[in-house]
């Protein structure tokens, strides 16, 4: 806590000023434009998901059980290599 005290008033850049607050038009008009196709991206995902779920559910409990397990293990390995890739180009950097 301390130190971030210390930053906040050593540093200037820091520091968030009235100017700051201002509302700057061009870059939010090109931050929404940029995001329009993430959004659209996600929303077929998220519809996508809730078919497959649909067409699991119609299966029973058994199968709901064993693709929510599944689900579940492939976050975990998701995550798992995601880390080792971060690893890995922490690695690049560091030796090169």
């Amino acid at each position: 806590m301390s130190r971030s005290l210390w930053s906040y008033l050593k540093i200037k850049e820091l520091r968030i000023e009235k100017e700051d607050w201002e509302l700057d038009l061009p870059l939010l008009k090109k931050s929404f434009f940029l995001s329009v196709p993430v959004a659209i991206m996600n929303s077929i995902t998220a519809v996508g998901v809730m078919v497959l779920q649909a067409g699991v559910n119609s299966f029973g409990t058994q199968h709901i059980a064993a693709y929510s397990a599944g689900s579940k293990i492939m976050v975990l390995l998701e995550t798992v290599l995601r880390l080792l890739v971060r690893i890995l180009v922490l690695v690049k950097r560091n030796v090169s």
